[in-house]
C-alpha cells in the first residue's frame, strides 16, 4: 500500500465502495493507515483524478481526503482540519441519502476521530502562533461531530 499510484488507490476505494465495505473503505480514509505516508497520494490538487474515478460526493470526499494527506506531509495542521471538515461534510451528504443502511458506520467513525484530531493539531498550532484561543477548534469539530448524531438519531 505505500507505494501504490493515485489510480490503484481510487481503484480501490471504488471496489469496496460497490461492494459496501464499510471497514475497508474506513481504512482507506484513515489516517491510521499506511497510505498516508505514501508520496504519490499526498496531493494538492486531486479534484480531477478523484471526478474521473468516482461518483459525487465520494470524488469530494476522497479528494478533500488527499489534501489533507498533504497539508499533513507540509504539517499545516490547520489545513488538514479545514480538509478533513470536508472529508466529513461530504461523508454526512451519503450518509443521509442512505439512511437505512449501515455500512458505513466504520467510515463515519474513522473520519471524526481524525476531526477530532486535527482539531487538536490545528488548536496547538494556533495557540503557539498566537492566533486561536484553547478550545477553539474543538467547539468547531463538536459542531460537525454533533451533525454526524444527528443524522443517526434521525435513521429510523
Amino acid at each position: 500500500m505505500a507505494h501504490i499510484t493515485i489510480n490503484q488507490y481510487l481503484q480501490q476505494v471504488t471496489e469496496v465502495i460497490e461492494e459496501k465495505n464499510g471497514p475497508t473503505c474506513a481504512e482507506l480514509i484513515s489516517f491510521r493507515h499506511a497510505h498516508i505516508a505514501n508520496p504519490r497520494l499526498q496531493l494538492s490538487t486531486p479534484e480531477d483524478k478523484c471526478q474521473q474515478m468516482l461518483e459525487p460526493p465520494y470524488d469530494e470526499m476522497f479528494a478533500a481526503h488527499l489534501r489533507c494527506t498533504y497539508a499533513v506531509s507540509n504539517h499545516d495542521f490547520v489545513e488538514a482540519y479545514k480538509f478533513q471538515t470536508v472529508v466529513v461534510q461530504s461523508f454526512l451528504k451519503i450518509f443521509q441519502a442512505h439512511k437505512e443502511e449501515n455500512w458505513a458506520l466504520p467510515i463515519m467513525y474513522a473520519i471524526t476521530l481524525d476531526l477530532r484530531n486535527f482539531a487538536n493539531s490545528a488548536n496547538q498550532q494556533l495557540v503557539k502562533k498566537g492566533k486561536g484561543k484553547i478550545g477553539d477548534m474543538l467547539e468547531k469539530a463538536a459542531e460537525l461531530l454533533m451533525s454526524c448524531f444527528r443524522v443517526c438519531a434521525s435513521d429510523t
